[in-house]
């Protein structure tokens, strides 16, 4: 809810009246372990670092926004951005930072590249230092979260990495290639939740935050199909939003 309360899954927001279920900012798709995997973890290349740096007290779960960032399709990126790989350019780039963005690069690279917290973070270094290049999803994200505000105590709004985009969409983060295809989590839990509380469910294609494989690459769920993978970053597709809290 917009003040940071949370909603019990089985309650009838229909019969509540409608500035109640206008409260309703999203709809809880992971909470704690699965498959050993977790944000909160600090081992080696586990877990989200630079977001338990940032907002420690977001250790209970992850939320999904009940709305698109917009009913229009966005590019990844555009310029250089479009045909560089973001993240290997920050490898390169290291020695160039700020001490602040060496600390933010040192949490990262701790960190299970597969969640989309520091994307945003990644994206900023490199438009500061491409003027040509623009990233229409992190504008999208950032022009959500000024109509929606994310509660105090939450992270913000963010782009989900292929975690928490296979998460919110198959029910698991990793090896859910024989069973994709029912989109269990989205068909049986999310959108008939986003739906209860007059949402716009899920229906159609959404970016990650996730480059893959070669450069100008970024992997994205198609939940109409359904179908993943890896797609040009100058595609269009929709954008939904996702939070810690």
């Amino acid at each position: 809810m917009q003040d940071g309360s949370i909603l019990p899954g089985d309650e009838d927001v229909k019969l509540f009246r409608d500035e109640l279920r206008k409260s309703c900012l999203g709809v809880v798709f992971w909470v704690g372990e699965i498959e050993g995997q977790h944000w909160t973890q600090t081992g080696s290349k586990e877990g989200d670092r630079l977001l338990m740096r940032d907002h420690p007290e977001c250790v209970h779960g992850m939320v999904v926004a009940m709305n698109d960032t917009s009913s229009q399709e966005v590019k990844w990126a555009t310029g250089k951005g479009a045909t560089e790989n973001i993240y290997e350019w920050a490898k390169k780039s290291f020695n160039e930072f700020t001490s602040g963005e060496q600390a933010d690069w040192e949490e990262i690279q701790e960190s299970d590249i597969a969640f989309g917290y520091y994307r945003s973070r990644l994206m900023a270094l490199y438009g500061s230092r491409n003027s040509d290049t623009t990233f229409p999803v992190y504008d999208a994200i950032a022009t959500y979260a000024t109509t929606y505000p994310a509660p105090a105590g939450s992270s913000g709004w963010f782009l989900p990495g292929n975690y928490e985009l296979a998460t919110l969409c198959f029910g698991v983060p990793t090896n859910f290639v024989g069973d994709y295809t029912q989109l269990n989590m989205l068909k049986k839990t999310i959108n008939p939740q986003i739906d209860k509380a007059v949402g716009d469910k899920l229906i159609g294609e959404y970016w990650s935050g996730n480059e893959q494989g070669s450069l100008d690459m970024v992997w994205h769920v198609d939940v109409t199909t359904p179908s993943y993978g890896a797609k040009l970053k100058t595609n269009t597709y929709k954008v939904r939003a996702v939070l810690a809290f």
